[in-house]
């Protein structure tokens, strides 16, 4: 063997190359082994579990049910019944005319009347008036509702009044006798001296 030749022997070269095949061998195989086990979560359908997403459960709404409250402006009136004017409605007035007003302070009254009893019939009007002191006034009106009242021609004005059991009696003396009205909620009842009576019902 010369000095200048560079090979060494066959025997030096078999070991390093034995351990750096070992080596290889040893990584290829966990590399392989990790590429498996990671490949199969990624890819579904290779093998992987069921999807384990939690699917949200429905619940049935109710539906909206509309509530219903009464109207507080609804008051049913009952039919058949008589109305009395302390309230307002039904078109009848609720204060006493001007006319019976101006009377009642030619009395001597304060003329600060109230309505106590409004009846209408067929051929009349009648209100009974009471002032601060309790002192009831009758006014009669022999027409229709809206009229002007024309006392001695179509109105009649009472002082001598008195209130009965359920209603209210005016007398009115003349000349030619004495006439008694009886009011009520439901009827006007004309009673002439000498007996006769006359009957006007309420509407």
């Amino acid at each position: 063997m010369s000095v200048f030749d560079t090979d060494r022997p066959r025997n030096a070269w078999l070991g390093p190359l034995a351990i750096a095949v070992v080596l290889l061998a040893v990584i290829g195989g966990a590399v392989g082994f990790l590429l498996a086990t990671n490949g199969g979560d990624d890819e579904p359908g290779l093998g992987a579990g069921p999807d384990p997403t939690v699917r949200p459960t429905l619940v049935a709404e109710a539906p909206d049910t509309p509530t219903y409250a009464p109207d507080p402006t609804y008051a049913p009136t009952p039919t058949g019944q008589p109305v009395r004017t302390t309230a307002p409605g039904h078109g009848r007035p609720t204060t006493c005319p001007a006319h019976t007003v101006t009377l009642a302070r030619e009395t001597g009254s304060a003329g600060d009347l109230s309505l106590t009893l409004y009846l209408r019939t067929r051929h009349s009007e009648v209100w009974i008036c009471t002032d601060p002191h309790g002192t009831l006034f009758y006014q009669g009106h022999s027409g229709q509702p809206g009229e002007k009242l024309v006392e001695g021609v179509n109105a009649l004005f009472l002082t001598d009044v008195s209130a009965t059991g359920g209603g209210y009696v005016a007398t009115n003396h003349t000349d030619r006798g004495t006439t008694r009205y009886r009011v009520t909620a439901d009827k006007l009842v004309i009673e002439h001296e000498g007996g006769g009576a006359e009957t006007q019902p309420a509407i």
